[in-house]
This record gives C-alpha cells, structure tokens and sequence, in this order.
C-alpha cells in the first residue's frame, strides 16, 4: 500500500482493486439508504448535510494539496468537472430542501458518477489521498442523491428529464467557454479523457460530443422508466 502523498502505484481499471473499491461503495451506500430509514426527519437531513459538506471540502483539499506538492496546475486541479461540482450544489438542495433542483441534478449524478465508477479516469492507487478523494466523491454523491428517493419519496417528473438536458448543456457551454480560455479538459469537452473508459470507443472531438448528447437523451428517459415502472414511486407527469 502506498502513503497519502506517494504516487509510485498507478491505478488499473478492472483490478481487484477496482472490484472491491465498488463493492465497498453499495456495502455503503445501502448502510446510508436503508439502516437510517427510522431516525427522525431532521436527523437524516444533517446526515445528508454533513455528507455533502464533507465531500465539498474534500474536494476543495485537492487544491492546496496541489500547491503543497508544487504540481498545482489550473487546467486540471480546479473543481470544474461535473462531479467535482456537484457537491456545492448538494449542499443547497439538502440545506433549502429544493426537490426541483433535487430532479435536474439526480439524473447527471446516477448516470455520470456511476459511469465514473465503472470506468473511472482515475490515475493513482489506494490509499493515495487523491484515490481516496476520487471514491469518496463519486460513492457519495450518488448516494446522498438517492437518499431523497428511498427515504424522503421526492418524485421525479418526467419533464424533469429535458429540464436535465437542458440544463446540462448550459453548463457545459459555460465550462466549455472556460477551458478555451484555459486550455484545458474539464467536462471533457474539448478532448477525450486518457485510459480505459467509456470515450474510448468513441470517435474523437466534436463527434464524440455528438454520441454523448444522444446517450444522455436515451438513458435520462430510461432511467426515468426505470424508476416509473420498477421503484413503484408513482412520479407524476406535469
């Protein structure tokens, strides 16, 4: 096992590794959901935003970490990737209760950051800081967004869905416009990420933004199915 700081141990997708670190993210996701179910509203709602400030500032650490090892660098290290910005979001929805915004952001959550587990980006091994900050990030934002559904029965609409889409293309032309200005990826929307991961079957920029938009359209409905007709939550259709 390699320290905090140590960068010698670079990460493989689909190692045990990998296997064990996702089958830790569900044993944790399910103590969260369902072994809280019966503590008090507010109770749960602290738990929710103790969470989300927690990975708010975990993320946030990634920076003067950076700069402490002289390796900062703005086009990379700054929280300007989708998960990477979700948690500040998180934190006004849980703190104001905000179901609307709950909706837009449960889709980029449940299929961007479980996509990041499957196939992550991520470089370095455990128990390097910035592996444990990559896992922590993406277990728990999903899991905090889930929470709502299972516990606090928030229904999504189905015009939820195209608010979502709409919404994140707003976004991404608003990161996009940052990184011409900073020469950087974030998003990754100006070029493919490196490694094994999903981009790596599709063609290169702009086609592969192409191929992203029609896999955000597609599996935002059919999560939104999922959810109608297997979860049983009766969402409503206005």
């Amino acid at each position: 096992m390699n320290n905090l700081l140590s960068e010698e141990i670079l990460f493989r997708s689909y190692s045990l590794e990998h296997v064990l670190s996702v089958c830790f993210g569900i044993a944790l996701g399910y103590l969260i959901i369902f072994k809280t179910k019966h503590w008090t509203y507010l109770a749960q709602r602290k738990l929710l935003l103790s969470l989300t400030i927690f990975i708010a500032l975990f993320q946030l650490l990634k920076v003067p970490i950076k700069i402490m090892q002289g390796v900062f660098d703005p086009t990379l290290d700054l929280p300007l990737h989708l998960c990477h910005f979700l948690p500040f979001f998180l934190i006004y929805i849980f703190y104001f209760l905000n179901r609307n915004l709950w909706a837009i952001l449960f889709f980029w959550v449940v299929l961007g950051c479980t996509q990041a587990s499957i196939t992550p980006t991520l470089i370095v091994s455990l128990f390097n800081w910035d592996a444990l900050r990559y896992w922590a990030l993406h277990f728990l934002i999903v899991i905090v967004t889930l929470y709502p559904m299972f516990n606090w029965k928030w229904e999504l609409k189905f015009s939820d869905v195209w608010k979502t889409i709409v919404g994140l293309n707003v976004v991404a032309l608003i990161i996009y416009l940052i990184n011409v200005q900073l020469g950087s990826n974030y998003m990754y929307l100006n070029a493919k990420p490196p490694g094994k991961n999903l981009y790596a079957f599709f063609p290169e920029w702009p086609y592969f933004i192409l191929i992203i938009e029609v896999i955000l359209i597609v599996f935002s409905h059919l999560l939104y199915f999922l959810y109608k007709y297997l979860l049983g939550l009766k969402p409503k259709n206005k």
